[in-house]
């Protein structure tokens, strides 16, 4: 692990791997909106609220995920659930909103942040084309340990279990981390590597694993928008 006396940020890094890939074709980024509350998702007598309250009480002193939170504290409902299922595996396709990049752009790539439209956040895709024509993903995590001298330690150790041996950046998200890797994945080694993160929840976002597994390819935000102010910035390079 090394740390950097000049703070990078995402875009540095998104800059940093698809220079070091001379292969690479095009890239791609896309705007990403706010996710909708459970409120916003079902009706409100779907919702049992003293469950929501406790729901949100674990969420805060457990660091679960809401969604798990929920499930543990609705256990005794026995209405709506069609609903809330419904509501809890709906899934914001992404595929459509992709827009390929030439890496010439790559020193203005801040730029596209200026043409995000409000509610929504610029996200760089795992998804590049290389020369030939062939499809390769960037290695991507969200992690879901909240950022922390601690959990930072725990945070690159699980990390260092999954991914190859290969150089990477770990960012510190906002209120966790984000992980990105140099060496290029197939589709197929992709999925793999997303499917053994799932088994290091909650250390690793495993509803975030999911909606990527479901799009066949990751996602993760290098502007600001959805209450982060700031960008995300290298906490440590992993190598």
């Amino acid at each position: 692990m090394r740390t950097h006396s000049k703070i990078l940020d995402s875009f540095d890094v998104v800059q940093q791997i698809i220079s070091a890939h001379s292969s690479i074709s095009r890239f791609h980024v896309l705007d990403v909106p706010t996710p909708p509350l459970l409120q916003e998702r079902v009706q409100s007598n779907c919702v049992d609220q003293s469950a929501m309250g406790e729901a949100l009480e674990l969420k805060r002193h457990y660091g679960m995920s809401f969604w798990d939170a929920y499930f543990v504290a609705a256990r005794q409902q026995t209405v709506h659930l069609d609903e809330l299922f419904r509501a809890a595996l709906m899934h914001d396709t992404s595929g459509s909103r992709l827009r390929a990049v030439d890496p010439q752009i790559l020193p203005a790539l801040r730029q596209l942040e200026d043409d995000v439209t409000p509610g929504k956040m610029l996200a760089i895709s795992s998804l590049v084309e290389l020369r030939n024509g062939e499809i390769r993903h960037i290695p991507m995590l969200d992690l879901h340990y909240a950022a922390s001298s601690t959990n930072l330690r725990m945070t690159i150790s699980a990390v260092n279990a999954l991914r190859p041996r290969s150089r990477g950046f770990l960012l510190q998200s906002g209120k966790s981390y984000h992980y990105y890797g140099f060496e290029l994945l197939s589709s197929e080694e992709l999925v793999a590597f997303l499917a053994s993160a799932i088994l290091l929840g909650p250390i690793i976002d495993r509803r975030w694993v999911a909606h990527q597994l479901i799009e066949g390819a990751c996602a993760l935000r290098i502007g600001s928008g959805h209450g982060y102010e700031n960008l995300p910035f290298v906490v440590a390079e992993l190598s």
